[in-house]
């Protein structure tokens, strides 16, 4: 009985030393990982007509550096409007921010370390001075910190310019329209036949425009957008309705000027000034009436070798476009040959 009782008060010894031993009492108990995820990075807002614009950084790790273990639900928007004169915090937007946008990563189109990219409606905010960050939300309700704060001072885009017309001029094309109210400038933008995208053509701070880079002989579609000012950048409004003109030349340069004629020992030699059309092809040359070369001039100047004899020469020049549009003729200059 004693040998027994020994026996037992041993395996009670051994048993408890295995269980401390399992238990890993050695060493000091680590605090559990809170896997917060890191703020998104590189936050920006801009206004584009009535959205905001949003951009960010998915984050890669957590707060303590370590890579996340978890995948993250949402992206949760906030905005909250605040005065002229005060600066906006996160215990603010804590406290009185309002979602404005909650993405979904299989909405994101992006990966964690890639860049996102959403628009949200404004329209409730024109008028006011509004506060937007962006964070995150793991799959354990984990938030991450606010992203940087962007304050946008919200402004209603103006309305679509209204009777858009176009028509050739000598130069290029001509577009105006009505001035739109709360419009701080104009963009123009412009579709030639054989593209299909439209591409900015230029701005102005006029209801007017002349479009000098156009090819002529195709069809051209333009339209307009107002833009009012605001603090992150002018806000762009809704377009206006399309106006289509082929682009005709009809426009012919005008007269070559200065003509001169000096008569040299077996030759006339003419000069005059170069033409300021912007597409000309060149000058023809007509001694009392007719043509005096083929094809046209590419130079301001001509060598008459055949006024011959014992004559008056009436001499003019003409300058021809491009298109065939030939001006009226420069002023006459009369020579005599003996």
């Amino acid at each position: 009985m004693r040998n027994e009782g020994l026996s037992s008060v041993a395996w009670a010894v051994a048993a408890s030393t295995l269980w401390a031993l399992g238990c890993g009492s050695v060493g000091e108990p680590r605090p559990p990982l809170l896997n917060v995820p890191e703020a998104p990075a590189e936050f920006t807002a801009t206004q584009e007509s009535d959205q905001a614009l949003l951009r960010w950084v998915w984050p890669q790790r957590t707060t303590s550096g370590e890579l996340l273990r978890r995948e993250i639900a949402t992206f949760e928007v906030f905005a909250v409007d605040i005065a002229r004169d005060s600066q906006p915090t996160a215990e603010l937007l804590d406290r009185l921010g309002t979602t404005i946008a909650r993405i979904n990563p299989e909405e994101a189109s992006a990966e964690p370390g890639q860049t996102i990219d959403v628009g949200t409606s404004l329209t409730e905010r024109f008028g006011k001075r509004t506060a937007i960050a962006v964070r995150a939300r793991t799959v354990r309700g984990k938030y991450s910190p606010w992203s940087r704060i962007v304050v946008l001072d919200v402004v209603r885009p103006p309305d679509a310019p209204r009777e858009l017309r176009a028509a050739t001029a000598p130069d290029g094309v001509r577009l105006r329209w009505n001035a739109t109210d709360g419009a701080a400038s104009y963009v123009i933008e412009k579709r030639v036949s054989d593209s299909n995208d439209f591409r900015i053509a230029g701005r102005t701070e006029e209801h007017e425009f002349l479009d000098r880079s156009i090819v002529w002989g195709e069809e051209h579609v333009y339209r307009v957008r107002a833009e009012a000012e605001a603090s992150s950048g002018n806000v762009g409004g809704r377009r206006s309705s399309n106006v289509v003109l082929q682009a005709l030349d009809t426009f012919a340069p005008a007269p070559p000027d200065q003509l001169r004629a000096v008569v040299a020992q077996d030759s006339v030699e003419l000069t005059w000034s170069s033409s300021e059309a912007h597409d000309l092809a060149g000058y023809r040359v007509l001694r009392n009436g007719e043509p005096l070369h083929p094809g046209l001039l590419e130079s301001p100047d001509f060598s008459d070798r055949t006024a011959g004899g014992e004559q008056t020469w009436n001499y003019v020049v003409v300058a021809v476009d491009r298109t065939g549009n030939e001006s009226p003729a420069s002023d006459p200059v009369q020579v005599q040959v003996r």
